[in-house]
């Protein structure tokens, strides 16, 4: 008959204890509190030059920020650079403020250094997201986000062979 539907009944004979509840975050903070989350993403968050030539000018990194809400979010975001031969980088740390970010959008920045290293190197680049109150973010492990640059140098230019 073409009438008929087949239909399949789950029923489970353990019950799932009381403490091994799924918690979600939402259910016990009350309405008067302001909460969201706060992230950098790890394909977009932190976006560095791969290679740097040692003396350059006017290189750019970009730092965003993402807030899912629910309320808007403030705070700042801190962008560190660590040259691995340990010489100092002109204006590392970075800080970039926030206020008003609302859930679901985005904030950018886009800032402009030099690199004088003196040495063949590496620069470990570090940004995270600090929220403007200690309970706030509902989920701080997606809050930093890491990169790396190398740094060469010039040299010899070569032309002879030997």
């Amino acid at each position: 008959a073409d009438d008929t539907r087949e239909v399949i009944e789950f029923t489970h004979d353990r019950p799932l204890p009381l403490d091994h509840e799924t918690a979600v975050p939402l259910c016990d903070v009350p309405d008067t509190d302001i909460v969201y989350d706060l992230s950098l993403s790890e394909e977009s968050g932190l976006q560095v030059p791969k290679q740097i030539v040692d003396g350059s000018e006017g290189r750019e990194f970009t730092v965003t920020v993402a807030n899912a809400g629910p309320d808007d979010a403030s705070g700042y975001v801190r962008v560190t650079a660590d040259a691995e031969n340990s010489v100092a980088i002109d204006g590392s740390p970075w800080t970039f403020d926030f206020a008003g970010l609302p859930g679901g959008s985005s904030q950018s920045w886009v800032t402009f250094f030099s690199i004088k290293l003196g040495a063949r190197t590496t620069i470990a680049w570090t940004a995270t997201a600090v929220p403007g109150c200690a309970d706030c973010d509902l989920n701080s492990g997606n809050d930093t986000v890491t990169a790396t640059s190398n740094v060469r140098v010039t040299g010899g230019g070569g032309g002879g062979r030997p």
